[in-house]
């Protein structure tokens, strides 16, 4: 896409759900997904991967002002050009995370950016997995600096095609589990 939001280009309350964004071209911000304005934006069991742009930040998820939401979700393979920020997500905003799997995103010269965040607040609510961090400060129950050994995009018996984790990682039965009024499972 010309501009901004090469999959999807959000300025309203948005749900992603049970979904893979995968493949799209940005020429600016947001390869994958664009998210800006006082919204809400909730990332739920979703893959976003291998996603660019062209020129600027946000290679899977470009993120200004509103608050993110992303539960259970695997953002990897996205990339950025060199030395620009956020080859996953770049984040201009508020953002709380669990669950989810930031990895393998780079920018054009093989540099890890999983994560830039530059404003607004962050809170992770634990079992995160982020191989390269910057700007941001998680909890104990995250694991950092790790590389999780992401199988390729295909069809693991999901929904949508997804990046499987090796039978032996140690990401294999360590998130957190709870019902829909937040009780451990």
């Amino acid at each position: 896409a010309y501009g901004q939001g090469g999959g999807v280009y959000s300025e309203v309350d948005t749900q992603v759900l049970n979904s893979l964004i995968d493949d799209n071209i940005s020429e600016y911000q947001g390869g994958g997904l664009f998210l800006s304005g006082a919204h809400q934006f909730n990332l739920v069991n979703s893959t976003i991967s291998g996603n660019r742009t062209l020129k600027e930040n946000g290679g899977g998820i470009y993120h200004r002002t509103g608050v993110l939401s992303v539960s259970h979700c695997t953002i990897a393979f996205n990339s950025t050009p060199a030395a620009v920020a956020g080859a996953g997500i770049f984040v201009d905003g508020n953002i709380e995370t669990i669950n989810s799997f930031y990895a393998n995103n780079l920018q054009s010269e093989g540099t890890d950016d999983d994560l830039s965040y530059t404003a607004g607040t962050f809170t992770s609510n634990g079992s995160n997995l982020v191989e390269q961090t910057n700007g941001c400060t998680y909890g104990s129950l995250d694991v950092l600096g790790a590389e999780p050994f992401l199988g390729p995009l295909e069809d693991n018996g999901g929904y949508t095609p997804t990046h499987a984790v090796p039978e032996y990682g140690f990401a294999v039965n360590a998130g957190t589990c709870t019902d829909n009024d937040g009780n451990p499972v």
